[in-house]
């Protein structure tokens, strides 16, 4: 779990990949909000389509470049959380968000978290991939 969160720490564009009302791909970059305790936070609005899309399917899928060789892909499935004292840490620790919601009581402001995960890092060895479930 150490790896995933550090790729997703260090990586400056990370894309998550959802699946739209029509049932087509739909991918755009996002940043992990934080990690506690193994677990990780992403935050999005109401206003978007990240946040539609999983209303209707709650799995997601990320791609991280790690260096020009290599790359992890993690599926997972969302849980959103309503946890006010993450989304404060998230807030205050985030100059970006802190812009773009004020306070973290602010009712767009959604943060989800990943369960029942698993990471797959590739290279361009021809390797079999490095698989780590979370």
């Amino acid at each position: 779990m150490e790896n995933i969160i550090n790729v997703l720490k260090n990586c400056p564009v990370i894309f998550a990949a959802t699946v739209d009302d029509k049932n087509r791909p739909n991918n755009r970059p996002i940043a992990l909000a934080m990690e506690d305790n193994g677990i990780l936070f992403f935050s999005t609005s109401t206003e978007t389509s990240l946040f539609r899309d999983l209303q209707k399917n709650p799995f997601i899928s990320f791609t991280a470049m790690i260096d020009q060789q290599s790359w992890v892909q993690i599926n997972a499935e969302t849980v959103f959380a309503e946890d006010m004292a993450i989304k404060e840490m998230i807030i205050s620790n985030n100059q970006v968000l802190k812009k773009r919601f004020q306070t973290a009581d602010n009712r767009i402001l959604k943060i989800f978290k990943l369960s029942g995960g698993t990471a797959k890092f590739y290279d361009r060895s021809g390797n079999a991939p490095q698989i780590v479930n979370f």
